[in-house]
């Protein structure tokens, strides 16, 4: 390269420097970064950190623009250096913006060190501490480079910089802010952006994670797939890859250069971008034959003839759904039918539907079910509706239950009066008890026990709200409460911030505490509650407050280690 190539090259990196866009774009890079890191979701922060550079380098890529397109400009015929010399130094004077970009992955990488990494998996089989690895660090480098040399083949084809920068800025944000269209396995090979881990499927939705290796990192079924995932990150495929952003930096050389450089380049370019994309086909982690097959359907408990009969009153979320799963495996319980508080999670619409999805899948013979009304005192969180439906993690069944012709309290009284002893597990809002208190008080009083799991006592509030349960219909509690029914009540104090041997049944349904599975075990197994008795009232909030010496018992604890055992005992 000769002294004026060098100077000049030096020129424009300096330019290149004190152009806005790369600046602009590091701004909105860590505004993105920001953005990402507060997703919790499995894996968002592993992938959309990488993708998160994508303005970065749309910003080098129009500082290039600026760069090349004063080519556009005519030159003296005697000026010192040729197109091919010019272009040489407008590309040496893109190299700083790519140790810009370096410098940005260096700081990332020790940055996640110093915070020891960002989560990866679901539970079972999760990390908090995963990190990229060097080759999936070496791609955002390769990428500011092809943005140098990209935004000279934009001017070189379009002729005008105002031009080419908007057709950069489509281009940059389809392959970078809409990576997740090209990580299909005909697409990512030759992907721009590529973004790891691999999911390889492992097991169908109803495997028991749990018999899953231990060292694997998991992706549970959910809303997007409906079965378990292995997630595998492959620092060969990342490095092939890295290779393959490397020919397409030499063909699009070969495009801006001329002569006998573009004779060597563009052969070259193709050969390690074609070599490259077969390599990675060959090291990627397809499915390699390590499947756990799920174990044969529970089945349901055989029928005694001495079994106690009960009903579940459910607003249907994935606890709900585990706890009917048990209740349906004990052989001292028959379910007589499910009733949905409609003032509950999920509500009779598509409520109908995942309890068809639970008791066939078990193997179970259909079950009556019936709906109550919908006009919660306190509508619960949008969000939480859409997740509760979205998250079971069983798959649909093309057959459902058609709802019973009564209303869910007139179901219960009916039951009451053909079931001596039947018995009532509420796991949801107490909207149908109430009610059934409210309308036919004789059939109410048939009811020989009531076990519910709603309120709280002492745990503080979370946006004014105590217990969703008692909030959402605080005067149906207050109608159980206060009624002739014994009732034992099992609040979210008493409630161990643990996950039971049940939790497999909802692979995608993960809460801080298992309420309903905890107290549907509660209300076949009385010895393993502590309970308080006395006379309660319940606010707005779903909070309970004692009043003085009463009949009604709201439990303290739960033995931990009893509620496991009941657990393995009805499910294994």
């Amino acid at each position: 390269m000769s002294a004026a190539t060098r100077e000049l090259a030096r020129l424009e990196g300096r330019r290149m420097l004190r152009h806005p866009a790369p600046w602009a774009g590091l701004a909105l890079t860590l505004l993105v970064a920001w953005d990402v890191w507060g997703e919790d979701w499995s894996g968002q922060r592993y992938t959309g950190l990488v993708a998160a550079l994508t303005p970065l380098l749309l910003g080098v890529s129009v500082a290039s623009v600026s760069a090349f397109g004063r080519e556009l400009v005519p030159v003296a015929e005697a000026a010192p250096l040729g197109p091919s010399e010019r272009a040489r130094a407008r590309l040496a004077g893109g190299l700083p913006l790519v140790a810009l970009v370096a410098l940005v992955v260096a700081a990332g990488a020790v940055g996640l060190r110093l915070v020891g990494g960002v989560p990866l998996g679901d539970d079972p089989g999760r990390t908090l501490h995963a990190h990229h690895t060097p080759p999936e660090l070496l791609q955002p480098v390769l990428l500011a480079a092809v943005a140098v040399v990209v935004g000279a083949v934009a001017v070189r084809v379009l002729r005008h910089t105002l031009a080419a920068a908007i057709v950069l800025t489509v281009l940059w944000f389809l392959v970078g802010g809409t990576y997740w269209l090209f990580a299909g396995p005909g697409t990512r090979w030759v992907a721009v952006v590529q973004v790891q881990p691999f999911s390889v499927e492992v097991g169908p939705i109803r495997t028991d994670p749990s018999t899953f290796p231990a060292d694997w990192l998991l992706s549970a079924p959910g809303e997007y797939q409906d079965h378990w995932a292995r997630l595998v990150v492959s620092p060969l495929v990342a490095l092939a890859h890295d290779a393959y952003l490397l020919g397409l930096v030499l063909l699009l050389l070969g495009v801006v250069l001329a002569g006998a450089a573009r004779r060597a380049l563009l052969p070259l370019g193709l050969a390690v971008a074609i070599g490259a994309v077969a390599l990675q086909h060959v090291a990627a982690p397809y499915d390699d034959g390590e499947r756990v097959e799920a174990a044969a359907p529970l089945g349901i408990a055989p029928d005694d003839a001495d079994a106690t009969p009960i009903v579940v009153d459910t607003d249907l979320a994935g606890d709900d759904l585990a706890a009917l799963a048990f209740l349906l495996r004990r052989t001292d319980v028959r379910v007589e039918a499910v009733t949905i508080a409609g003032t509950g999670l999920v509500g009779c619409d598509p409520g109908v539907d995942l309890v068809a999805d639970l008791v066939l899948g078990l193997g179970a013979a259909p079950l009556p079910v019936a709906c109550g009304r919908e006009d919660a005192a306190r509508p619960w969180p949008e969000d939480w509706r859409r997740f509760a439906v979205a998250g079971s993690g069983m798959a649909r069944r093309d057959t459902t239950f058609t709802p019973a012709p009564v209303a869910a309290p007139e179901l219960i009284g009916r039951l009451a009066a053909r079931h001596a002893g039947l018995r009532v597990v509420a796991l949801g809002p107490l909207t149908n008890l109430g009610d059934l208190a409210a309308d036919d008080p004789a059939a109410y009083a048939r009811i020989a026990d009531i076990t519910s799991m709603a309120g709280a006592v002492e745990v503080p509030d979370v946006d004014g709200v105590a217990e969703w349960n008692a909030a959402a219909d605080p005067e149906a509690f207050a109608t159980v409460l206060a009624g002739r029914v014994p009732l034992t009540v099992v609040p979210d104090d008493a409630i161990p911030a643990a996950v039971p041997p049940v939790a497999w049944l909802v692979p995608t349904y993960s809460p801080p505490k298992w309420w309903d599975s905890a107290t549907a075990a509660a209300s076949v197994e009385p010895d393993l509650v502590t309970v308080e008795r006395g006379s309660w009232t319940v606010d707005g909030s779903g909070r309970l407050h004692r009043d003085g010496p009463g009949p009604v018992r709201v439990a303290t604890a739960l033995d931990h280690d009893r509620l496991d055992a009941a657990f393995e005992d009805a499910l294994g």
